[in-house]
């Protein structure tokens, strides 16, 4: 396709082309909005009912007003092309979720499936609308992260007026398709989605489609007939036994087994949330297309029974109720008909409800007679005015005006009023569950930037603690609305304990390198790790420590000048300075290129003099530590430390170590331990070396088995044995806590045994 134009609409670029249509981003330049326009291709619009259909049920679809489900804001045509004008959603799809992911935690499975049941709720309730293609890709999380549903109120159509060109193409896709869909039964309701749904929700959990592997059509045979799948437990253990249950109802063959309508199917999903069964009797086995794990046992479900013959009466009794609607539906049409045709006025106009606005009111027409009625007729009519207009009055008091309407349908029973008054109900049930929702709708709005600042539990106790317009009946799904924020909090709370825990972990393991380079390498190969660790972006935030790290280091490798310079205060003062070749006393010339420049005095020459110099370096350990300055400066502790630990002098550097940098002085000071703990190891390997070598025993170097052997090859004097004794257990005395003895129990007890 060229680049399109549609008047009134700037467009900005193309999202996807389809067989069936292609999607455009654009700019709406009356509301300068952005919009996405989605074109039927021309091999879509070719007969004239199917473009009716079409353009009717779209209409339906754009009085869908709902949060989670991408509003329609138009449809219409020009020069042929037709075209539905909706909202423009920035965010990702379920199935790229998925696919980036591989498998969704349950608790983020439940909460989009939760999610789109609530939009399916309103659109079925609402309109009467099906979805017919449930899948991952037919459902967005925008920017805000709030799920929304796709083509609700469009897929079925399009993909019938496709039908009509392909013979071999179904309604659907097949992995997420119901049964009845698959056989292409024509009175689907809103259980052929509850299927999809459930269909949805295994492959989120599970990382794998409906009979995944097979082609298109045989998926659609095994849909229909009793092919199952593996339980959902056998592929993912980590899944909760509540939400297999619920997904094996979900996914029951005959849709009078599955929930029976989106109520019951978000009940069940919060009862499997709180870790409850899903309502109602357990399915009878083979019932359903997920196959029941020996994991899953009927015992596990509060509520059970194993009556296969209860379901076929189930299923008998929705059929007999089917039957009765029905005839209630014809009577009513029949009587409907009767009252238009008998009626010589208009009727009055309906009540205005709350939320809605009637336009288009017929005004009364003027008749000159009116036909004279019968009483009974007169009084029942009378009653429904009455109704009628107390409900007009009273906008806000839905549940008064619904019991009045149902005192009119109750009193006036056989009549068209009664008829009327029901419908009434129907009406006021519809509107005042639109307002209810408008409250939950408009809290979430006004909760929204306190999500985005992660002010969770404020926007939680604003929900929960509302107190204005239908409180006490929104209370319960403010309640559970409250929860999910909470557990929102919960979830990001552990994932940044998660995250700091990880910047710890690699934080400890750079620090391991750091100091062991310290110790084992030099200065400078340290201060080279801590420089290359210092731009791993992980440890962003630990800017701090290394900021202090580094001057602790650079004024570390800078000792040695300051010793030096230390030098300076003795310019032309004679002085005895300790050198590694002995003490020398001279006279301070000057300080130059990091050496000291000395003029000593040849005795044996008389006034014979010569020029030597030193570094740091050449200074004795006392002579260093003399001038390095106060030890309550970091980095003199730290040097100080290190010379300490290197002399063995293991005190002195727990000590000095003590005093440097927080961040480094815990991991020198185990440091410092494990060397003292080895020395007092190599102290008792050595006593026990010669207490061997006393009882008469040759030796050599520590051999476990050498040694054993050599006790076994040789008794102990009877004479010397208490005296081993003796020995042995002043050498345990000794050594009590050194790891050596442990290792050498085995030797003790050969001698003390003898």
């Amino acid at each position: 396709m060229s680049q399109l134009q549609i008047t009134g609409f700037e467009i900005i670029e193309s999202l996807g082309q389809g067989g069936m249509a292609s999607v455009w981003k654009a700019r709406q330049l009356s509301l300068d909005r952005i919009v996405a326009i989605k074109v039927l291709s021309p091999r879509m619009a070719r007969d004239v009912s199917d473009i009716e259909r079409f353009l009717t049920e779209a209409k339906s679809a754009a009085k869908l007003k709902h949060s989670g489900i991408i509003q329609v804001y138009d449809v219409n045509a020009e020069d042929g092309l037709y075209y539905i004008v909706m909202e423009y959603v920035a965010g990702y799809t379920v199935g790229d979720w998925l696919r980036r992911k591989g498998v969704l935690s349950e608790e983020d499975a439940l909460l989009v499936v939760d999610c789109v049941a609530d939009a399916l709720d309103y659109a079925w309730n609402k309109e009467g609308i099906i979805h017919c293609d449930i899948k991952p890709d037919n459902i967005i999380i925008d920017s805000d992260g709030t799920v929304k549903v796709a083509d609700l109120g469009l897929a079925r159509t399009i993909t019938a007026m496709s039908a009509r060109r392909d013979d071999e193409y179904v309604m659907g896709t097949p992995a997420y398709m119901s049964p009845e869909q698959a056989r292409g039964d024509g009175d689907l309701d809103c259980r052929a989605d509850i299927y999809s749904l459930g269909a949805m929700l295994y492959h989120l959990v599970t990382g794998k489609i409906l009979f995944e592997g097979h082609p298109d059509d045989k998926i659609m045979e095994m849909q229909t007939g009793d092919a199952t799948v593996e339980d959902p437990i056998e592929t993912n253990p980590k899944l909760s036994k509540q939400l297999c249950w619920l997904i094996e109802k979900m996914l029951a063959k005959d849709r009078n087994g599955r929930p029976t309508d989106w109520v019951a199917v978000r009940s069940d999903i919060s009862r499997v949330k709180k870790g409850r069964m899903p309502a109602g009797p357990v399915l009878p086995e083979g019932i359903s297309t997920v196959a029941r794990s020996k994991k899953r046992t009927v015992q596990d479900h509060s509520r059970t029974t194993s009556k296969l013959t209860q379901f076929k009466q189930e299923k008998h009794s929705v059929h007999v109720v089917a039957v009765l609607v029905l005839v209630v539906f014809v009577l009513g049409g029949i009587a409907g008909l009767l009252y238009m045709t008998s009626r010589k006025e208009p009727p009055p106009p309906p009540p205005t409800l709350p939320g809605r606005r009637v336009t288009n009111t017929i005004p009364p027409a003027t008749v000159p007679t009116q036909p004279k009625r019968d009483p009974a007729e007169q009084a029942a009519m009378e009653m429904f005015d009455f109704a009628q207009k107390w409900a007009r009055e009273h906008k806000d008091n839905f549940n008064e005006a619904v019991s009045r309407f149902e005192k009119v349908a109750r009193e006036t029973k056989g009549t068209k009023y009664s008829l009327m008054a029901e419908d009434e109900i129907r009406k006021l049930t519809l509107a005042r569950e639109e307002e209810y929702e408008m409250v939950i709708r408009s809290l979430k709005s006004e909760v929204r930037p306190l999500i985005k600042s992660q002010d969770f539990e404020k926007a939680a106790e604003l929900i929960s603690n509302y107190s204005g317009k239908y409180a006490s009946e929104t209370e319960s799904k403010r309640i559970l609305l409250s929860e999910d924020i909470r557990r929102m909090r919960k979830a990001l709370d552990e994932g940044k304990k998660k995250a700091e825990a990880q910047v710890e972990q690699k934080m400890k393991e750079f620090l391991g390198r750091l100091v062991t380079k310290l110790l084992n390498e030099s200065m400078i190969a340290a201060y080279n790790e801590l420089l290359d660790s210092s731009k791993d972006p992980d440890l962003s935030g630990k800017e701090s420590d290394f900021s202090e790290l580094k001057r602790l280091f650079e004024n570390l490798m800078a000792i040695d000048s300051k010793i030096v310079d230390s030098f300076s205060s003795s310019i032309g003062q004679e002085i005895t300075v300790s050198l590694n070749s002995g003490p020398l006393t001279v006279t301070v010339s000057e300080i130059s290129a990091g050496k000291v420049i000395c003029i000593e005095k040849l005795a044996a020459r008389g006034s014979a003099t010569r020029q030597i110099d030193f570094d740091a370096s050449s200074l004795t350990p006392g002579e260093r530590l003399k001038r390095m300055g106060q030890d309550s400066n970091p980095e003199v502790a730290l040097a100080k430390g290190l010379m300490a630990l290197s002399s063995k002098a293991y005190g002195h550097a727990k000590r000095y170590f003590g005093s440097t940098s927080p961040i480094l002085s815990e991991r020198l000071i185990a440091v410092v331990d494990d060397a003292e703990k080895k020395l007092v190891d190599e102290d008792a390997e050595r006593a026990l070396a010669s207490l061997l070598r006393v009882l008469g025993y040759n030796v050599g170097p520590f051999d476990k088995e050498a040694w054993l052997k050599v006790l076994a090859d040789k008794a102990i004097p009877l004479p010397q044995q208490r005296k081993a004794v003796e020995m042995v257990e002043k050498y345990r005395k000794d050594f009590m806590d050194t790891k050596f003895v442990t290792d050498a129990e085995d030797i003790l007890k050969a001698i003390t045994n003898q």
